[in-house]
């Protein structure tokens, strides 16, 4: 029965996700990452994810390139603080990430790139080499993890405990932390289009307290 146990296809998956995502970690810290937000972003980007599902429809192996990506997308601070978001790519793009394909490499990249600033254009010639099917994906997961990072903008993570509500033409953040919510609602408004032409769904933050809206 252990070794029943040990040789099942989920235990090895989940033992070689950690993996994958402890290299990851490895990664940001040697340049030196904000963990705490990096790691915030992460669960925020996977919640979103998993709310989303039935709309996006990506895989599993999706959310782990997603969870990575959230983890790097910083990682281009290390150079530069203007235009980091093309440097996380560079830095991406050119690390051993262990147990990835070059395609998952060039995904999460282009994903980290998009978490802030442009959007995904034609004319970017990374991103318009790519399959149509590998496009759609990074516009869905650069959807998500713009609004993840938005919400931990001030890098405190007293958001983290955030909960999800959605109706017909919104998906809700219920947030107990009064400056948390002004940060919030000020930078989603410039990060949530393209989230909000995916998934017809417009974000809003609102307050919360004690399992009763303020």
């Amino acid at each position: 029965g252990l070794l029943a146990e040990a040789a099942s296809p989920a235990k090895w998956q989940s033992e070689f996700e950690n993996q994958i995502l402890s290299s990851a970690r490895q990664i940001a810290e040697k340049y030196n990452c904000d963990m705490n937000h990096a790691n915030c972003v992460e669960r925020l980007a996977l919640l979103i994810f998993k709310e989303m599902q039935p709309e996006h429809k990506l895989s599993h192996h999706h959310a782990l390139l997603l969870r990575i990506a959230a983890i790097l997308h910083d990682c281009g601070r290390f150079i530069a603080l203007s235009g980091h978001h093309k440097h996380s790519k560079y830095l991406i793009e050119n690390s051993d990430l262990f147990g990835l394909s070059q395609k998952d490499i060039k995904i999460i990249a282009l994903t980290a790139r998009y978490h802030r600033r442009a959007e995904p254009k034609p004319t970017h010639l990374d991103y318009n080499a790519l399959l149509r099917e590998e496009k759609m994906a990074i516009n869905k997961l650069a959807s998500i993890l713009r609004v993840a990072d938005s919400l931990d903008n001030l890098h405190t993570q007293n958001i983290a405990d955030c909960r999800l509500e959605r109706s017909a033409t919104e998906l809700r953040f219920l947030i107990n932390t009064p400056g948390e919510l002004r940060s919030a609602r000020l930078v989603l408004k410039d990060k949530t289009r393209l989230f909000e032409q995916i998934f017809g769904l417009t974000v809003t933050p609102i307050a919360h307290q004690l399992n009763a809206e303020l």
